[in-house]
């Protein structure tokens, strides 16, 4: 009985070591568009096709198309950075899965992307508002990475 516990202990260990988040390269994309802006877009939007799109991606936790979200933060989100290297330490620890955060009560714009990279492909795509201390980060593998307000604001510190 002992050694089956143990089995199952060392498999778990190995399973979660497996999934840990690895990028070789982060690109920052910025949108600075005011609040005011932001609301004149929705409305201008509203008539076409794309409403729904554009409104899930600055504000939903939600990305129902990784590559399609992609192209629209390539073409609209006006900054875009190499993160430097050397912040990617501190980057992997702010985005190791938290399971207590405090929800905010405000409506997010995501004005900030990180697209997370490793051999030139897409691993994950992280879209954050400072303003609310929110983000919603997605990996390739549809798997969520959640972290505290703390470690949102020591990002902000980071990239700011």
């Amino acid at each position: 009985m002992k050694k089956i516990f143990f089995l199952l202990i060392l498999i778990l260990n190995i399973s979660c070591q497996n999934e840990k988040f690895e990028f070789d390269s982060i690109y920052h994309y910025q949108n600075k568009i005011s609040d005011e802006n932001f609301f004149d877009l929705l409305k201008e939007s509203e008539s076409s096709d794309n409403s729904a799109a554009l409104e899930e991606i600055l504000t939903e936790n939600h990305i129902s198309d990784f590559y399609k979200t992609f192209e629209f933060i390539e073409k609209n989100y006006t900054e875009k950075e190499l993160v430097n290297s050397q912040l990617y330490s501190e980057i992997k620890e702010i985005y190791k899965n938290d399971i207590s955060y405090e929800d905010s009560k405000c409506i997010p714009i995501y004005r900030d992307v990180l697209v997370f990279k490793m051999n030139d492909s897409i691993v994950a795509i992280s879209k954050i508002c400072y303003d609310c201390d929110k983000q919603y980060t997605l990996k390739s593998n549809l798997e969520t990475i959640e972290i505290d307000n703390e470690k949102i604001l020591k990002l902000k510190n980071l990239l700011k």
